[in-house]
């Protein structure tokens, strides 16, 4: 798979690791954010407004790729323990 792929699917994978109560959180904070660019007049303003718009959309991909990637890592040390009778080792 391509990397744009690979983190794409990684993306959606952390998103469902997310609560709803999260996710809701991050869509109407961006929404909100949105609205404001769309709606300020002044270019000066409505352009900060776009780039921190952008920096929170990005910052909300982030977590979510790190979410998919974390729980990649916990499945693989999963599989690590297959072959272990369950009882443990000792130190």
């Amino acid at each position: 798979m391509t990397t744009f792929t690979t983190t794409a699917l990684r993306i959606l994978h952390g998103g469902y690791h997310v609560s709803a109560r999260d996710g809701i959180l991050r869509a109407a904070v961006l929404m909100f954010c949105l609205a404001t660019t769309l709606v300020i007049e002044d270019q000066t303003f409505a352009l900060l407004a776009g780039l921190l718009t952008g920096v929170m959309a990005i910052t909300a991909l982030w977590e979510l790729h790190d979410a998919g990637v974390e729980c990649e890592r916990l499945d693989d040390e999963d599989q690590d323990d297959e072959g272990e009778t369950g009882f443990g080792t000792a130190a």
